[in-house]
């Protein structure tokens, strides 16, 4: 009986059929289906609503940065993410691909799928396609970058520990300039940051330009996200660091959690909630509010299954069969040689590993594993790739028996004459060293246990060295002393050191032995020895002595058990030798004869398959099974392509038979060539029951269904099981049914829906969202002015205006203030139209005179050159400098109809009682004012109060006075305090997100 499965927790909820759908995205030649289209719709609103992306119950506040499109096999996530790309911003020289990560045998179906759904989209593929391509402007309005797995694990990578880098872990220490080790750094701690805190980072940070794009990633999306990445694997970090610049990252796979823990741990990193550990290998549901549950109905997609159903109309014209045959003589004394090794065992799990052996013989005898390593020897012995070229090596069932048989005869003569006499003999000397020790130490202890009460004998007053020497001799012989004429005590001593402070073990024996032993316990076992972290000499001696004869012991018992196996299996292979010498009375008994009774009803099946015209898949969970099933199918001239496991072998295998090359395409668990499309087939084998466990195999059989029957298929799909009669495949087969009922029930209820499944978008968040940007990722890709020539191209389209102060010197301030006012301009008098990094028109900073969005001193070059090319036509035709009430504070931004145009009555400021002064023009013509809200008594630090703009904080900024923060200097001594630093968060009342962000900006000031 199989144990029960730990998956309650892990089902995934459904969108609703009747929840809204997306408009068909632009650019789309061939239309989505409904389902599809309610699909891109939660896509869409994952992006763009904020509730959906934070407060998921975990203790601390995660903020998500997509989901997971997990619809059933065959429903079309292909079509939905392309339709996702289309209804995103047009791609730019700012930003704006999407990097598409798949097997590699995926990456010519994606090109395939974008040309035929759209033209909107430029597909480069490859990562030299990208570093040649990926600094020009798009030729078409979206981008894609579409890049095999394989290559991203292959990027260059550094070994990144406490902000210094390595060649690689234990290597030399390389030097970078400061922005490429800041870089470095961002990568690390992007690895380790979460709600939680900052935390060291120790591993691989890798360098590549797909890692470190021209530009930062639109969107990342993982495609086949189960079969790329699990916990503890060397593509976590890898992949997570990849994402690092991307906006979104979205996870396509029907199975999103097929090694459950692991599987949750890695997905969840990727969409953002790092280092958040949850156990969800439970046997029940999970509470409604538990965090696992709510990521899973806020950021997982999956269609109702009938809708899915209706989708792929294939799936209604599915025909299930299974093939039974009997097995040959000779595979079924094969069958009960295994079946003893298991009874021994006493394990009734029958997906268990100890039945691994018998399942694998099932296909074929030489498939399993464990008498190929009888035959050909283990992994230690010699190489995989050796080791394949021995497999199916054999002509005949027979010779195969006949070779096992001869192997089995060699090692049974090796075990009784050699390797088992042996063994006793070590341990006989181990137990004659453990013996002699513990009668010296009994020696030793006798004065002690005599003690002052007790009449001492007369052996007590004989030295304790020649009382020892004695008790060593009378252990080995029995004449009255050690070197009279009848002794041989040397003859039959043998002792075995042990190796103290680097001596090396040595077996004493032979000539003048038992003297030797005597000095050996004289001196290394010396009475009052103490031996460093180990105690008393003798005592070590004597417990480590016993402890190496039981493991002696459970190794002759092992080998003893191996020679009774091998013996009762020759006299059983004797059996099949003589069996497998019979005439065959026809060509099928021949053939089973020849290749196994399962491979020679497939050959037959599949000839008549063959002969119609039709093409066939067949899946095996075994890999090796599948090579001597291929060598089989070669040696019947049937032409088949096998999938070996490696992205490029997948990748011809599977263009050779969409295009019609060859009609047999095999398949294994370790190459199921997930997420393919392979309409062209319209018979699916199922050669042996697949899986760890039943439900693990009722999945594998899905995806291997879900090759042939997808949306397109046109034509009738039958799917054949092939069973050997009255064998342990009829309980696996029968198992992996009830387990797929179970499947079909949970994913057919359709009560656990989606978190907010009906809302519709909000077109206004949308648009605001679009126009928010994180400046700590935008800055490793563009410069301050191409950002500059960005936002004046903005202003120029909103109509705004800036008033740029192109100096921080007091002096100057002071000098105006001093200025006599002038009259207001006059109403043909335009004003320059500006626009800073950021558009703020509601505050300013306290912490200096530069108000909030205002240009910083690196900026104001690139900004004056760019204003003189921009502005040339709308320069002031006056000279005449607006009064106070009319202009703003330096850097801010002005409405133009903020501006009067004729002369406004005079103004009472609130803050000075002083009239507005004139101020000079800027050599750019851009108007200059003094500042009439910047209290100049409030205190001012250039370098915190860049900090904050950097940062986006400048709202904190009288709580940092108030907590004691005013300067730089003052952060500087407080910044390493964790307990000062976290109560200072606290009080500011800033966010987790916001926390870290200023705790990374000011560990690099």
């Amino acid at each position: 009986m199989a144990p029960q499965q730990k998956t309650a927790a892990l089902k995934v909820p459904i969108l609703p059929h009747n929840s809204p759908e997306a408009s068909q995205p632009p650019g789309m030649k061939l239309p989505l289906h409904p389902h599809q289209l309610r699909a891109l719709h939660r896509c869409l609103l994952i992006e763009s609503d904020g509730s959906l992306s934070c407060n998921f119950g975990a203790r601390y506040d995660f903020k998500s940065r997509g989901g997971c499109l997990a619809d059933a096999v065959g429903t079309g996530k292909t079509a939905t993410s392309i339709g996702l790309i289309l209804s995103s911003d047009k791609s730019n020289l700012q930003g704006g691909d999407t990097l598409i990560v798949a097997p590699g045998h995926l990456i010519p179906q994606w090109k395939q799928e974008i040309e035929k759904f759209t033209d909107q989209i430029e597909v480069l593929v490859g990562r030299k396609e990208y570093e040649s391509k990926g600094t020009l402007a798009p030729e078409k309005p979206h981008r894609v970058v579409l890049v095999d797995v394989d290559q991203i694990l292959k990027e260059k990578r550094l070994w990144y520990d406490f902000r210094r880098v390595f060649a690689d872990e234990g290597g030399p220490q390389r030097m970078f300039d400061h922005q490429t080790m800041e870089t470095y750094k961002k990568a690390a701690l992007f690895c380790v940051q979460s709600p939680k805190g900052p935390c060291s980072y120790t591993g691989y940070v890798y360098t590549g330009k797909l890692h470190i794009p021209f530009r930062p990633w639109r969107r990342v999306i993982f495609d086949e996200i189960q079969d790329l990445v699990s916990e503890g694997t060397e593509s976590q970090k890898n992949l997570l660091q990849l994402s690092r610049t991307a906006k979104n990252v979205w996870l396509l796979s029907a199975t999103p959690f097929p090694h459950g823990n692991s599987s949750v741990y890695a997905n969840h990193e990727l969409l953002g909630f790092c280092r958040l550990r949850l156990d969800v290998e439970v046997n029940s549901p999970l509470p409604h509010h538990h965090p696992f549950e709510n990521i899973k109905r806020k950021l997982y997609i999956r269609s109702p299954k009938h809708v899915a159903d209706e989708a792929v109309t294939a799936s209604q014209q599915v025909t299930k069969e299974t093939v039974y045959f009997d097995a040959t003589e000779l595979e079924r004394r094969f069958f009960q040689l295994e079946m003893n090794d298991i009874a021994a065992s006493d394990r009734d799990d029958i997906f268990g590993e100890h039945y691994n052996s018998l399942r694998q013989m099932m296909v074929h005898p030489e498939a399993s594993k464990k008498l190929r390593e009888q035959l050909n020897g283990t992994d230690d012995q010699q190489g995989a790739a050796q080791k394949n070229k021995r497999v199916g090596r054999f002509a005949t069932i027979n010779s195969f028996a006949r070779s096992s048989m001869a192997t089995a005869e060699k090692r049974l003569q090796e075990l009784k004459y050699t390797t088992i006499p042996d063994q006793e003999k070590d341990i006989q000397n181990t137990k004659n060293s453990w013996h002699v020790a513990l009668k010296i130490r009994q020696e030793r202890l006798k004065p002690v246990a005599n003690g002052i009460f007790g009449q001492q004998s007369d052996t007590a007053q004989e030295s304790l060295a020649t009382r020892e020497l004695k008790e060593i001799h009378s252990y080995f012989c029995r004449c009255p002393s050690y070197g009279c004429s009848s002794c041989i005590a040397d003859s039959k001593a043998c002792f075995r050191t042990m190796g103290i402070e680097g001596q090396q073990r040595v077996l004493i024996s032979g000539y003048n032995a038992i003297q030797k032993i005597h000095n050996y316990f004289q001196t290394e076992l010396r009475k009052g020895r103490e031996l460093p972290r180990l105690g008393d000499a003798l005592d070590t001696y004597i417990a480590a002595v016993e402890r190496g004869y039981r493991q002696r012991m459970e190794k002759l018992a092992e080998l003893q058990r191996e020679r009774e196996q091998l013996a009762g299996r020759i006299e059983a292979l004797k059996g099949t030798v003589v069996v497998g010498h019979k005439k065959h009375a026809s060509e099928d008994d021949e053939l089973a004869a020849r290749h196994g009774s399962k491979s020679a009803a497939l050959i037959r099946h599949l000839q008549k398959l063959e002969e119609s015209g039709e093409q066939t898949i067949v899946f095996s969970y075994w890999h090796d099974t599948l090579r001597l099933v291929w060598n089989s199918l070669r040696k019947c001239k049937l032409s088949a392509s096998f999938c070996n496991g490696s992205s490029r072998a997948m990748s011809t295998a599977i263009t050779d038979f969409t295009s019609g090359e060859v009609s047999i395409l095999l398949l294994s668990a370790q190459a199921k060539a997930s997420g393919a499309n392979l309409q062209c087939a319209t018979n699916v084998i199922l050669l042996d029951p697949a899986g760890d466990s039943a439900e693990h195999g009722s999945t594998l059989e899905q995806q291997a269904i879900g090759r042939a029957v997808r949306m397109g298929q046109e034509k009738p799909v039958k799917v054949y099981r092939f069973c050997v009669k009255d064998s342990i495949e009829e309980k696996l087969f029968e198992q992996i049914d009830i387990a797929a009922a179970k499947l079909e029930k949970r994913s057919s209820d359709n009560s656990y829906t989606c978190e907010d499944a009906h809302k519709a978008l909000d077109l206004k968040k949308i648009a605001a969202k679009k126009e928010e940007e994180e400046e700590f990722v935008m800055e490793e890709s563009i410069s301050a002015s191409e950002k500059v020539k960005r936002n004046i191209a903005a202003a120029k389209e909103k109509g705004e205006i800036i008033v740029l102060d192109d100096s921080d010197d007091e002096e100057g301030d002071e000098i105006e203030k001093s200025a006599p006012q002038k009259k207001a301009p006059a109403q043909h008098e335009v004003p320059v139209q500006t626009l800073p990094v950021k558009v703020k028109t509601e505050s300013t900073s306290v912490l200096g005179k530069r108000p909030i969005g205002a240009l910083s001193d690196a900026e104001l070059p690139s900004t004056k050159k760019a204003l003189e090319s921009q502005t040339a036509e709308n320069e002031c035709q006056s000279t005449s400098t607006p009064n106070k009430a009319q202009t703003d504070a330096p850097g801010r931004v002005v409405s133009p109809a903020a501006i009067s145009p004729v002369p406004p009555s005079p103004v009472k400021s609130t803050e000075s009682s002083s009239t507005a002064t004139p101020t000079s023009t800027s050599p750019v013509g851009i108007i200059k004012a003094p500042s009439a809200i910047v209290d100049s008594t409030e205190s001012t630090n250039i370098a915190l109060r860049d900090l904050l703009l950097k940062c986006n904080l400048e709202k904190y900024s009288d709580k940092f006075q108030d907590a004691g923060i005013s300067s730089l200097e003052d952060l500087r001594e407080k910044i390493n305090d964790v307990l000062f630093m976290e109560s200072f968060v606290t009080n500011i009342g800033m966010t987790a997100n916001e926390a870290i962000r200023f705790q990374m900006m000011a560990s690099q000031q």
